[in-house]
């Protein structure tokens, strides 16, 4: 039984073997060239997009970075809420969420939290949707009621943000006129 056992051990170990040998290309049927060099290998996988970072350190839409401070809309609404303390921001994610503010009295019973959602990255009053939400609580700011604002607050908000818009691209404009000369 040994005796067999080892045959078919060295034949199992044969055809392993014999497979690992075999460097052709399963769909076209060319052979293939393994490079054994390191050095070599990791150049070849680098400029192919490989990596650890991948292709993130390729150029892309003709820019060199994808930060929230080339998008007028982003810019806009920080701009517009920096008054009020800021409780979640995630750029990709698309929403800007204010903390509850309750304007110079530190005392008052209510205040208002914000939350802005991006829905585009196009400049458009369609692009960006509001919801503002009103905290009133008794003297002893135990028992608080929340409520959804009307529209009609998120809308001087959202007007508020389109102005904004309106200022910055202009402003914009005249850096690259500058810059160009």
């Amino acid at each position: 039984m040994t005796k067999k056992f080892s045959k078919l051990l060295c034949l199992l170990a044969f055809f392993i073997l014999l497979n690992c040998t075999k460097s052709t290309d399963p769909i076209t049927g060319k052979e293939k060239v393994v490079e054994v060099n390191p050095q070599i290998k990791a150049k070849e996988f680098a400029s192919k997009g490989g990596g650890i970072l991948g292709d993130f350190t390729k150029n892309r839409g003709g820019t060199t970075y994808n930060f929230a401070t080339s998008n007028v809309m982003w810019r806009a609404t920080l701009k517009t809420l920096d008054f009020m303390p800021l409780q979640a921001i995630d750029y990709g994610g698309g929403i800007i969420s204010t903390d509850w503010y309750a304007g110079d009295s530190s005392k008052s019973a209510e205040s208002v939290k914000v939350t802005v959602k991006f829905l585009s990255d196009k400049v458009s009053a369609s692009s960006f949707e509001i919801t503002s939400h009103k905290k009133s609580c008794e003297k002893n700011m135990l028992a608080c009621t929340i409520v959804k604002l009307d529209e009609n607050f998120s809308n001087k908000i959202k007007e508020k943000i389109l102005n904004e818009v309106t200022f910055l691209s202009i402003k914009d404009k005249q850096k690259e006129k500058e810059n160009e000369k």
